[in-house]
């Protein structure tokens, strides 16, 4: 191999390094440590898994009993959204259900579904309240203009669901 050839080759694996560690340097400072900082700073949750790729960001949270889903989970997604930028974030909260939680959450799945679907927004908390009245469970429900946001708890055990507001493209549409 003549020494242009090497030459070139060696410059080729210089850059390359120097690219891919600045985009690591950069993924680390700037997208990692920032995100790492703002869970830090939101009570009762800590990171179970953070996957930064080009595209999207995804964080697996695991909460605490005491944190509240209506209170903390909107100051959390507004601390986290000028970080992750133009990428999509894929938010996991970690819940510890149980098996009576989980049936009242198939019961009033249907209630609250049809509220987000036909836009009968005032169906969703009286659909949950029902349920969760007959099997002795506590509930919060809050909405804001792009999820509504369900919080049921019972002893020890607590879910979360965060349902969008808005259907995405590509779900059967209601035409009748």
């Amino acid at each position: 191999m003549n020494l242009q050839a090497k030459t070139a080759v060696i410059s080729l694996f210089v850059t390359l390094g120097i690219l891919f560690g600045g985009l690591l340097g950069y993924q680390y400072w700037f997208v990692q440590k920032p995100l790492e900082h703002a869970v830090r700073s939101t009570p009762h949750v800590q990171i179970k898994q953070l996957t930064i790729q080009h595209d999207r960001v995804k964080l697996v949270l695991a909460t605490d009993r005491e944190f509240s889903l209506a209170s903390h989970y909107g100051e959390l997604l507004e601390e986290i959204a000028p970080i992750v930028g133009k990428r999509q974030l894929e938010l996991e909260l970690l819940d510890h259900p149980g098996e009576e939680l989980e049936a009242a959450w198939n019961e009033m799945a249907f209630g609250v579904r049809e509220g987000i679907d036909i836009q009968r927004y005032s169906q969703i908390p009286q659909s949950v309240a029902q349920v969760a009245k007959a099997r002795n469970i506590q509930y919060r429900t809050k909405m804001d203009d792009r999820f509504v946001y369900i919080e049921l708890r019972q002893k020890d055990r607590y879910m979360y669901q965060v349902l969008p507001l808005h259907k995405t493209d590509g779900e059967v549409k209601n035409n009748g």
